[in-house]
């Protein structure tokens, strides 16, 4: 009796054990590619592409003047695109103008594609409604890499409607052969910049993981940019700018790669990935003013300071913080709108009018804003002299 008992434990172990499995395996499938629900129209049809460990599921792109579009990164693997979301009894046939050939989505070869080449898809449902058909083009990136983000809203109107707003993410990060650079969740995306978010439809975004990672080969690092390049149809200005600095100057110069980067299934465009520029090791190997500040003060004494707008309106900074004996170096400065000035913790405007906030320290010093902006001051003077 105890020898069958022991048999029958066993045997619910065991059947209990390959249970857990089929569902660990179901969850980590479903984690790797989110299908989408059956197409209700040609907008909403989707691909899914593979790469070395991973598949990602990219939406189709409609243009202005009809076309659509699927645009594909370098590094997937074309032997295995497919269409996810026909539906088991609707149709898409794909059809080749040019050649007088037809074909339906099951039996599409991703090999066969021409680049570039425009054919007509059209959808039939399963209770008979056919779409006209529409013209459609592949496109495909060459030696780039591609960034894949999921924001936790599958959105991004919230992070376009404020930069304050962040969300949490996750970000898949291919190389330009498909190899897995990077691979975890991400603290927060949200939208940056000043002219570039309030005028311009393509975003750039900050993206902060929860710890220092290397991407792409670039040093180590938390926070990372994605530069849109939104007014420069070339895409390389800033590029070469950073190049030029780290070649020809001792400055400490922006390291970056371009990307393609998708957002919850949507190809977003051609970014550059670089690093922020922050105060750090890896990053602008400068002094650290604002440690300083802290070293010589409470926090809460520097946190909870009494804010100071000069008479003038020129000066934005915190009285009742002590000086460390050193306040020549070093500043972190944006330039910024004369219409943001007044939302800054720190910052001034020069005698020509131009404005800056004082990103580090945040909470700068009245004697700290003053030599900073005199220094600019002094600058203007010899340039227009």
């Amino acid at each position: 009796y105890m020898m069958r008992m022991k048999k029958h434990t066993l045997m619910i172990s065991l059947i209990g054990l390959l249970i857990l499995i089929v569902l660990a395996g179901f969850y980590l499938l479903r984690d790797t590619v989110n299908i989408p629900e059956t197409a209700e129209n040609y907008e909403e049809l989707q691909i899914q592409i593979d790469f070395d460990k991973h598949s990602e599921c990219i939406k189709i792109w409609q243009g202005t003047d009809g076309t659509y579009y699927f645009f594909l990164p370098s590094g997937g693997k074309m032997t295995d695109l497919r269409f996810v979301n026909i539906g088991k009894n609707n149709t898409l046939l794909i059809k080749d103008p040019n050649n007088q050939t037809e074909c339906s989505a099951e039996n599409f070869c991703g090999d066969s594609i021409l680049f570039n080449h425009t054919y007509e898809i059209e959808l039939v449902r399963e209770n008979g409604q056919c779409f006209d058909p529409v013209p459609l083009q592949f496109k495909k990136s060459a030696n780039l890499a591609a960034a894949f983000i999921e924001t936790e809203s599958r959105s991004l109107d919230a992070i376009h409607a404020s930069k304050e707003i962040e969300e949490k993410a996750s970000l898949t990060l291919y190389d330009e052969e498909g190899k897995v650079d990077c691979r975890q969740n991400i603290q927060y995306i949200r939208a940056r910049g000043n002219s570039t978010f309030t005028d311009f439809d393509k975003k750039a975004y900050q993206i902060k993981l929860y710890q220092d990672t290397s991407l792409l080969k670039m040093p180590r690092g938390e926070k990372w940019i994605l530069l849109a390049n939104a007014v420069d149809d070339s895409l390389i200005r800033n590029a070469l700018v950073y190049s030029f600095a780290g070649e020809y100057t001792s400055i400490p110069s922006v390291d970056g790669e371009f990307v393609d980067v998708y957002v919850n299934g949507i190809y977003e465009g051609n970014y550059y990935l670089c690093e922020k520029v922050e105060i750090d090791k890896n990053r602008l190997d400068i002094t650290d003013l604002e440690a300083y500040n802290y070293t010589e003060n409470d926090k809460s004494d520097v946190e909870y300071a009494t804010p100071y707008l000069s008479e003038d309106g020129r000066i934005k900074a915190f009285t009742g913080i002590k000086n460390p004996k050193d306040i020549t170096g070093g500043y972190l400065l944006e330039s910024i709108p004369g219409a943001s000035f007044s939302s800054i913790e720190s910052g001034f405007c020069t005698q020509n009018g131009l404005f800056f906030e004082i990103v580090s320290p945040k909470y700068a010093t009245v004697d700290q804003a003053n030599y900073i902006c005199n220094l600019f001051n002094e600058f203007e003077v010899a340039i227009a002299s």
